[in-house]
């Protein structure tokens, strides 16, 4: 992949809730890593039991996550090494992250795999790149968890190759005015890009609309930004880098399609998945989700954060034919 893992620091929107004494803090295990048989596991997640319910750290009411790291030997596998490895997608600003490029070295995707990092007592080591390049390194067995931009069909979610968390973000298909649209109007050519088969044609947006497909955001942008198109489509969290670097852009409310963006895990690992579905829930619950989005998105849009409420399942019937297994 040619960037490697990357021990950055970077501290999760919402830390305070994890220990009220020492904010954003993550337990010591001491000799972590060293011993490697099962008993020696199961006395370490013990140990975590210990820590989480000490005055510092205490889960809420029912709280099972310590249950589960217990009875799962790939979070304990996780948990004896130390770190969590996290692939984390340089597209998109404000989802994805790159550490390389001023004021983009945080994200919404660091948060989460930095929730999910503190609930397991460990260190995230990320690794930034493109959605195929960390989908990669998943399928190689380089990474524990990844955060893919993609949308989650019938298909991607009863893949062989991977398995899905639950959504950590819920997106949908809408229209950015470019500069010099004043309303929807006025749009007569548009802009479309991102994954065509989620996609609604933009003739069913409105009749009259001509769309005219590019690769990717910059090709939209630049046609936006010399008039050749009208308005951009395409799934909100693409949407929000360009309306933040198109002075005079504007991200209408309206729209067309529900997608959802889940976390992937290596093939089977059930457990692993339904910690991070687990430790999500409860970032929700208790507002780490809405500080993250305040913290990394709403700078960037006028829309409001829609914290996601889908099932792997039903973010995956949401597109459930003509779709192959990838």
């Amino acid at each position: 992949m040619g960037r490697g893992y990357r021990r950055v620091h970077l501290e999760p929107a919402g830390a305070q809730h994890i220990c009220a004494n020492r904010p954003g803090a993550r337990p010591s295990f001491g000799q972590t890593g060293v011993e490697s048989s099962a008993m020696s596991r199961i006395r370490l997640a013990a140990s975590l039991v210990g820590l989480l319910l000490g005055a510092a750290c205490v889960p809420p009411p029912g709280d099972a996550l310590e249950e589960r790291i217990a009875e799962d030997p790939t979070l304990l596998r996780i948990v004896d090494r130390g770190e969590l490895r996290v692939g984390i997608p340089t597209e998109a600003l404000g989802i994805g992250a790159d550490p390389a490029t001023p004021g983009r070295e945080a994200s919404l995707t660091t948060d989460v795999a930095g929730w999910i990092a503190d609930a397991l007592g460990v260190e995230p080591s990320f690794r930034f790149g493109t959605t195929a390049e960390i989908l990669e390194s998943i399928h190689g067995g380089d990474l524990d968890l990844a955060f893919p931009l993609m949308p989650m069909t019938e298909g991607a979610v009863r893949s062989t190759k991977r398995s899905y968390t639950a959504p950590y973000y819920v997106a949908h298909q809408r229209l950015l005015l470019a500069p010099d649209t004043t309303g929807i109007d006025d749009v007569g050519k548009v802009c479309l890009f991102g994954d065509a088969r989620t996609q609604v044609p933009v003739e069913n947006i409105s009749p009259g609309l001509e769309g005219i497909r590019s690769n990717d955001g910059q090709g939209c942008a630049r046609m936006a930004a010399s008039g050749v198109v009208d308005a951009i489509s395409a799934p909100d969290l693409l949407l929000y880098e360009l309306e933040a670097s198109l002075p005079g852009s504007r991200l209408l409310e309206p729209s067309y399609n529900t997608e959802g963006y889940g976390a992937v895990v290596q093939y089977g690992e059930t457990g692993l998945a339904g910690f991070v579905d687990a430790v999500i829930a409860r970032a929700i619950d208790d507002g780490r989700w809405n500080e993250a989005f305040e913290a990394r998105i709403a700078s960037l849009t006028e829309l409001a954060a829609e914290p996601p409420d889908l099932t792997a399942e039903e973010a995956g019937a949401l597109f459930p034919r003509g779709l192959p297994l990838e």
